[in-house]
């Protein structure tokens, strides 16, 4: 029951009505998708707490088959904060996150946050050496290590960070900010 009316442009972000759940899904062309697909769960320490993280891959599919009978459309709710990258680049950074298997968070890093940043970049970048990295689109040996020391560019200011895995950092927060003791996502 997808809108058959919708004018699909590659790019587009969709949204997708599951029966308990929004899906998020980037339109690529020619009636396919890239998503995030369950692949299974594991927990990960974090100095004294266990946290659940979920295994996803990251998939190259027919529309019609991610959306099954559930309702679509079109939603680029953020183009009014956010300049959508020229769709080359979107679709360049969607075909080589294809096939990459990532953790997934249900806060923080899910797959509405996973098209979002196909879409329009992500905000928050990190240099690892002499590379930009997305620290939550790939889990690849280009990424950092555990112990390593990140460059974060906040518009002109810089900060630096300590990896600790899973997508985590520590870092220096402003006085009135010291309610969250917890390690902070990127």
């Amino acid at each position: 029951m997808g809108q058959e009316n919708s004018q699909l442009q590659p790019g587009d972000l969709i949204e997708v009505d599951r029966p308990f759940h929004q899906h998020w899904a980037l339109y690529i062309g020619g009636g396919y998708v890239i998503n995030l697909t369950p692949v299974g769960r594991k927990d990960v320490q974090l100095g004294v707490h266990t946290v659940a993280a979920f295994i996803r891959k990251v998939k190259k599919q027919r529309l019609k088959v991610v959306v099954r009978n559930n309702k679509w459309r079109v939603n680029n709710k953020y183009d009014d904060s956010y300049s959508p990258l020229p769709v080359e680049e979107i679709i360049r950074r969607a075909e080589i996150c294809n096939d990459r298997v990532l953790n997934y968070r249900g806060f923080g890093s899910n797959c509405e946050n996973f098209v979002k940043k196909l879409r329009y970049g992500d905000p928050l970048r990190a240099s690892v050496g002499s590379e930009l990295q997305n620290l939550d689109m790939t889990e690849n040996k280009d990424c950092p290590k555990p112990g390593d020391l990140i460059e974060i560019q906040r518009g002109p200011y810089k900060q630096w960070a300590l990896y600790v895995g899973d997508g985590y950092v520590i870092h220096v927060t402003p006085l009135d900010d010291l309610s969250r003791s917890s390690p902070k996502a990127i």
